[in-house]
């Protein structure tokens, strides 16, 4: 959730520059200045002004109706807004679309601050998070999809375990517990049969998002001090 926060106070900053509170200030100016300012950040891959109307104001003057996209119509509302990753239609990239609004001196929205980031920023925050010795983090989005994960392609493809289960009954086991995860509020830990073994796995909610982060590990690394302490005492 932190280093979600952070990434919305970054775009938060773009949208309190002095240039998009200036009504005199052209569209394309500001588009520029946002321009400017992801060229020093290697993750982002497209940045982009969106007025009031829900208007998009490309560097290259060009502009597109996009007042029926989510992170619009979200970003017109007050609400910053990360989306789930998805193939974006411009270049066919895996992207993240972040959006925050820009707000005028009386606190009314008048534009929206648009970034896309690679979808891979996501993964790389959770990479770090390791259990037990093989065990990792995954993050799901609010269906089930794969939001991200250490297997890039699992991402990509948007694996949901709810949705191979119906296909492969090797997963049951894997989508029940993804199920309870999903539809509690709370944060809980539990078993399940994966791939041949017990794992134990526990789940909490992100604030920001409602996505759920998933760390799982074979329960015999959990176990396995235990069982060796207790031969020990017999």
């Amino acid at each position: 959730d932190g280093r979600i926060e952070a990434f919305f106070q970054f775009a938060e900053g773009l949208a309190r520059m002095p240039a998009f509170r200036d009504a005199n200030t052209p569209p394309r100016e500001k588009t520029a200045l946002l321009v400017q300012e992801a060229a020093r950040d290697s993750i982002i891959r497209e940045i982009g002004f969106i007025d009031n109307q829900g208007t998009y104001h490309g560097a290259d003057g060009k502009t597109v109706d996009v007042r029926e996209r989510e992170y619009v119509r979200r970003a017109l509302d007050g609400q910053n807004f990360i989306s789930e990753p998805y193939v974006s239609k411009i270049d066919n990239s895996l992207v993240i679309t972040v959006a925050v609004p820009i707000y005028d001196d009386n606190r009314q929205v008048i534009g929206v601050v648009m970034t896309d980031i690679k979808a891979e920023w996501l993964s790389k925050q959770i990479d770090d998070i390791i259990v037990g010795k093989t065990g990792y983090c995954y993050i799901l989005g609010i269906t089930g999809d794969t939001a991200a994960h250490r297997n890039m392609e699992l991402v990509e493809k948007r694996a949901n375990p709810i949705e191979v289960a119906k296909r492969n009954s090797s997963y049951a086991a894997l989508a029940e517990f993804t199920q309870k995860a999903l539809s509690s509020k709370d944060s809980s830990v539990g078993e399940y049969l994966y791939q041949g073994g017990i794992t134990i796995a526990a789940y909490a909610t992100i604030p920001t998002t409602q996505w759920k982060v998933i760390v799982s590990a074979p329960k015999n690394e959990f176990m396995g001090t235990v069982d060796q302490l207790r031969v020990s005492l017999l």
